[in-house]
């Protein structure tokens, strides 16, 4: 699941793995934990710029309305579940801000002057 965002990056969330109670209720495999990913990419004159975030997050099955079985589920259903609760929006600005820091950065390392002279 792909978006551009703000400054032109560009957000790509992944899930890695999901836990699952293999049976809850009446239902079976039912989500618990979503295991994520959200990566940021801008291109620059031709040069690429990435930052990543990567977490867990927890899936309140006490409010389940409408259940989805487990084959059916989508990566964007998934990330609508959890995208409040890991505040998404912070998220992207964090990254949009690394990867700024990056092109433009704020402090450098360099070698003393006399290195080169060696």
């Amino acid at each position: 699941m792909s978006q551009t965002g703000a400054n032109d990056v560009v957000y790509t969330w992944s899930v890695s793995s999901m836990d699952c109670y293999p049976t809850y209720e009446s239902w079976t495999d039912v989500v618990f934990s979503v295991h994520w990913r959200l990566t940021g990419v801008k291109t620059v004159d031709s040069k690429m710029y990435s930052d990543s975030r990567y977490g867990s997050a927890s899936v309140s099955t006490s409010t389940i309305t409408t259940f989805v079985p487990y084959n059916e589920l989508t990566l964007d259903m998934v990330v609508g579940w959890i995208y409040d609760e890991v505040n998404g929006d912070a998220l992207k600005e964090s990254i949009a801000n690394s990867i700024q820091d990056q092109i433009s950065p704020k402090i450098v390392s360099l070698p003393p002057p006399w290195a080169s002279s060696m």
